[in-house]
């Protein structure tokens, strides 16, 4: 069964169900990809898949939000750790006073630099902290992830977009130079 383009909506999955596959093909294939496609269709409809392809590249680039660099988005995740570990710090330097001059008023005499030490050493929020930090990483490298995976999806198919456009750009030229000659 042969592909009809006046029922098709889709210029790539027309020409890769008629023709095969077309991206990263070596230059022989894209010639006899091109001398096909010249020979199957006139050039208005040439003129018209071109159209419709350099649109769709208009469009992949005008809404992928993932192309800005991932590099770009450290700072975002530095300010996160930063502001992080500060907040934390605010709240175990609280804590520690509020623990000291409650335990302090509740005994109601002087401590000794010794007891001060110990009841400092025993607040020990390392374990908080280090829980913090491990699920900040792991939100981080998920992200991270996330951003180079979505950005690689996005490359692949504007890539597939433009070596169809200079396929057909080519087919074009190759027709008004066979139909002048």
């Amino acid at each position: 069964m042969k592909r009809d383009l006046s029922s098709t909506k889709n210029i790539i999955k027309y020409l890769e169900g008629r023709y095969g596959k077309f991206h990263n093909q070596t230059f022989c294939d894209d010639l006899t990809f091109i001398k096909n496609v010249k020979s199957d269709h006139t050039y208005e409809q040439l003129v018209m898949m071109k159209r419709r392809i350099d649109g769709s590249i208009s469009v992949k680039k005008d809404a992928n939000s993932m192309s800005i660099n991932p590099i770009t988005m450290l700072p975002v995740f530095l300010t996160l750790l930063i502001t992080i570990i500060l907040g934390f710090s605010t709240i175990s330097s609280n804590a520690i006073l509020s623990y000291l001059t409650n335990s302090v008023n509740l005994n109601r005499e002087t401590m000794s630099q010794e007891q001060l030490t110990k009841i400092i050493n025993s607040l020990n929020f390392t374990d908080i902290f280090n829980v913090i930090m491990n699920y900040f990483g792991l939100f981080c490298i998920v992200i991270l992830f996330s951003i180079f995976y979505l950005g690689g999806v996005q490359i692949k198919a504007i890539s597939k977009l433009y070596t169809c456009s200079i396929l057909l750009e080519e087919a074009i030229a190759s027709k008004e130079q066979n139909e002048t000659t």
